[in-house]
């Protein structure tokens, strides 16, 4: 999921892709040119003005918290 959304956000021209968590990083063409971090906390250390959150239904609601914190 979270690789079809890196896409999109790169072909629609008027958003910026400016990172990304993946477990694998290696395996994730995608997201080059931008960090990939193994960790969530890692990744909202960013400044960002908003957030994509592509995870399995039982993890998602604390990564959403943390991003709007």
């Amino acid at each position: 999921m979270g690789r079809i959304r890196a896409r999109e956000i790169r072909d629609r021209g008027d958003a910026e892709l400016i990172g990304a968590c993946d477990r694998n990083p290696e395996q994730s063409p995608e997201f080059e040119g931008v960090p990939v971090f193994r960790e969530a906390s890692e990744l909202l250390e960013l400044d960002f003005d908003a957030a994509i959150i592509c995870a399995y239904n039982d993890v998602a609601a604390p990564y959403t918290l943390a991003a709007l914190r």
